[in-house]
C-alpha cells in the first residue's frame, strides 16, 4: 500500500513539477516584458540577503521529521515552536539589519523592499511542520494541489501587480501570495495542531540530524548565490539584473537536466560502491548522457541569444546578451562538473565532497572579486574559467580515489563536442550565406537533433528508459 502511494505520489509530483516549470517560464516572460532590469537586480539582492540570514537562523526540521519513526506529539509540537521562534528572530534581524544593508549597497529602495519581503520568513514556519507531516504520510495528492494552486495564485498576483506599475514589488507579491496560499491549503488539509508544550531534551537527536543536513545545504547555497551579494556592491542594480537574468537563462535548463541524473545516479552508484571500476563506468556514462543534451542545448542558446531574447523578452534585455553567451559555455561545463559530487557520496566520501565544495566556493569568490574590477563580462569569463577548473579538479580527485584512464574523459565527451563543432561551423558559414536569423535557428536545431541521433542512437534509447523510470 505504501509503495503504491509512493508511486502515485511520484506521478503527482512529476506532473506538478512539469506544469510549475511551464507556468514559471510563462511568468518569467511576462514579468521580463513588464519590469525593468533594475527590478530584477534589486530582487536578486533581497532574496539572496534573506537567504543568507535564514542559513544561520533557520535550522529546518523537515528532514528530521521524515527520518524519525513515529515522532510524538511533544516532539512535533516542540519543533513547531522552535521553528516559529526562529522565524520571528529572523524577522527581527532583518528589520534591524535592513538599514545597514541599504547603506552598504547605496540603495535606499532596499529598505522598503526588504521589510515587505521579510514577511515571508514568518509565514513559512506556520505551516512547514504540517507540510512535512503530510509528506511523511505520503499525501502527495494534497501537496501537489497546494503547490499548483500556490504557483497559479502567485503568478496571477505578480502579473496584476506588475500591470499596476508596482515594479519590483510585483516579484515580492509573487512570493508572498504563493506562500500564503500554500499555507492555507496545507493547514486546512492537515488536522494536526501544535500543543502548548515544549521539551527540548526530546528533540536533541532530531536537532543534530537537522544541523548536519543543513550544513551541506548551506555550502551549496553559498556556491549558487554568493555572486549576487558581491556583484551588488560593485555594479548598479540594472547590471546586476542583466547578470541575474543571464544566469537564470543558463542555469534553468542545466538544473533540470542534472537533477534527473543526480536523483538516479546516487542510489545506483551507492549499490555498487564496492566495485570502483563499475562506479567509474556508471559516472562516465552519466556524464556522456548529460553532455549529449546540455552541450548542444547550451550551444544553441549561445549562438542564437539575440533571437531568443528578443522574441521572448524584448530588446530591453540586450545588455544581458554577451553575459548569456559566456555563461552558456559555463553552464555546459557545470552540467557535467556537478556530477562528481554524486561519485564522492556514492563511494562513502562525503567529506571529500565537502572540501571540494569549499575549494569551488573559494575559486568562485576570487573570480567574482577579481573580475568586478574590469566589468560584468569579465566576471562571466572568470566564472567560466572557474567552472573548467572545478571540472578538472573534480576529475583529478576521482582519479585519486579510483584509477582510470584520462582518455575516458575525451572518449565520453567526444560525440557531444563534435555536435557542437558542427553547429559552430554551420553558423560560421552563414557569414557568407546570409540566411535569416530564424532560418539559421531552425537549421541549428535540425543539425543538433540529426547529428546527435545519428551518433548516439543506442545511448538515447538508454536515456529514454531512464526518463521513464524517473517519471
Amino acid at each position: 500500500m505504501k509503495k503504491e502511494k509512493a508511486v502515485k505520489g511520484g506521478v503527482y509530483l512529476t506532473i506538478v513539477n512539469v506544469v510549475s516549470q511551464l507556468l514559471s517560464t510563462v511568468l518569467s516572460v511576462i514579468l521580463a516584458r513588464l519590469l525593468a532590469p533594475e527590478d530584477f537586480g534589486l530582487m536578486a539582492l533581497v532574496l539572496t540577503f534573506l537567504g543568507f540570514i535564514e542559513l544561520f537562523t533557520k535550522i529546518g526540521f523537515g528532514s528530521a521529521i521524515i527520518q524519525k519513526k513515529n515522532p510524538s506529539q511533544t516532539q512535533i509540537s516542540t519543533l513547531y515552536w522552535i521553528n516559529l521562534f526562529f522565524g520571528v528572530i529572523t524577522l527581527v534581524i532583518i528589520i534591524v539589519g535592513t538599514p545597514w544593508f541599504a547603506r552598504f549597497y547605496d540603495s535606499p529602495r532596499l529598505n522598503e523592499i526588504m521589510w515587505i519581503a521579510a514577511l515571508s520568513v514568518v509565514i513559512t514556519p506556520t505551516y512547514m511542520i504540517h507540510y512535512k507531516l503530510l509528506e511523511k504520510d505520503l499525501k502527495f495528492g494534497l501537496l501537489s494541489r497546494a503547490n499548483m494552486v500556490a504557483s497559479i495564485c502567485g503568478a496571477v498576483g505578480a502579473t496584476l501587480a506588475a500591470l499596476s506599475g508596482l515594479g519590483v514589488i510585483a516579484l515580492i507579491v509573487q512570493a508572498l501570495v504563493g506562500k500564503l496560499t500554500k499555507g492555507l491549503i496545507v493547514l486546512h488539509g492537515n488536522s494536526w495542531r501544535p500543543s502548548l508544550i515544549f521539551n527540548f531534551s526530546e528533540v536533541k537527536d532530531m536537532l543534530v540530524f537537522s544541523l548536519k543536513f543543513k550544513l551541506s545545504q548551506s555550502l551549496l547555497y553559498v556556491d549558487r548565490n554568493i555572486d549576487y551579494l558581491i556583484l551588488g556592491k560593485f555594479f548598479s542594480s540594472a547590471v546586476l539584473g542583466y547578470y541575474s537574468f543571464a544566469y537564470t537563462v543558463m542555469y534553468t535548463p542545466v538544473k533540470r537536466i542534472s537533477s534527473i541524473f543526480n536523483d538516479v545516479m546516487f542510489p545506483a552508484l551507492s549499490s555498487i560502491q564496492d566495485d570502483p571500476k563499475k562506479v567509474v563506468r556508471g559516472y562516465f556514462k552519466s556524464v556522456e548522457l548529460v553532455a549529449i543534451i546540455s552541450f548542444p542545448l547550451m550551444t544553441l542558446i549561445a549562438l542564437h541569444t539575440e533571437l531568443i531574447l528578443h522574441f521572448f523578452f524584448g530588446t530591453k534585455w540586450d545588455g544581458a546578451i554577451p553575459i548569456v553567451k559566456i555563461l552558456c559555455v559555463a553552464g555546459a561545463v557545470q552540467s557535467i562538473s556537478q556530477l562528481s559530487s554524486v561519485v564522492f557520496n556514492s563511494l562513502g566520501k562525503p567529506m571529500v565532497d565537502f572540501y571540494f565544495g569549499i575549494i569551488r566556493n573559494t575559486l568562485t569568490i576570487l573570480a567574482i572579486v577579481a573580475g568586478s574590477q574590469y566589468g560584468i563580462e569579465i566576471v562571466a569569463w572568470y566564472l567560466l574559467v572557474v567552472k573548467v577548473l572545478s571540472f578538472i579538479i573534480g576529475q583529478f580527485v576521482i582519479y585519486r580515489l579510483v584509477k582510470f584512464s584520462i582518455l575516458l574523459v575525451v572518449d565520453y565527451l567526444g560525440k557531444a563536442i563534435l555536435v557542437c563543432l558542427i553547429m559552430l561551423i554551420i553558423n560560421f558559414l552563414n557569414n557568407w550565406l546570409g540566411l535569416s536569423l530564424i532560418l539559421m535557428f531552425l537549421i541549428s536545431i535540425l543539425t543538433a537533433a540529426t547529428v546527435t541521433l545519428a551518433l548516439n542512437r543506442k545511448l538515447l534509447s538508454e536515456l529514454f528508459i531512464l526518463l521513464k523510470k524517473k517519471i
